[in-house]
């Protein structure tokens, strides 16, 4: 098992988390697939599950919500790349032709996010850890 308590060397895959319209449905179905365990998280965090293969974070579920004007986005896993500076990331980002599609934002202390797309649309994120380095467990089955 290769266990992962420090940040991820930038530019590395190091979280992933879904994004759907029924969570709890969406969290049954995986935590059955691949033996994961998660329950919806607490309001404060807008209910955002962290779930666990062998007590080590996994990955993520969320419930895909409407907001303001916008339609609840689709269902989505979106993967994160490591990067030891979100903000600069971003600004590389929208200089070589993509497009930041949430801007950089703190996740309480556990690190900084964004989300945006390559020039051809395809989605992904970018993970900047603070006490939260991203996946804790990598490279076997059920994991990333």
């Amino acid at each position: 098992m290769a266990e992962i308590t420090t940040p991820y060397e930038p530019g590395t895959p190091c979280w992933v988390d879904l994004m759907a319209p029924d969570q709890q449905a969406a969290l049954d179905f995986y935590t059955g697939l691949f033996g994961w365990s998660g329950e919806i998280g607490p309001a404060e965090v807008g209910g955002y599950t962290v779930c666990t293969l062998k007590d080590r974070p996994v990955a993520g579920v969320m419930a895909a919500q409407a907001t303001d004007d916008q339609p609840a986005p689709p269902t989505v896993w979106t993967t994160y790349f490591a990067s030891t500076d979100a903000q600069a990331t971003s600004e590389a980002i929208s200089r070589n032709g993509g497009t930041v599609l949430l801007p950089v934002m703190d996740v309480m202390d556990l690190g900084r996010m964004m989300v945006a797309a390559d020039p051809t649309g395809a989605v992904f994120g970018v993970w900047q850890a603070g006490e939260f380095p991203g996946a804790g467990i990598v490279n076997e089955p059920g994991a990333v």
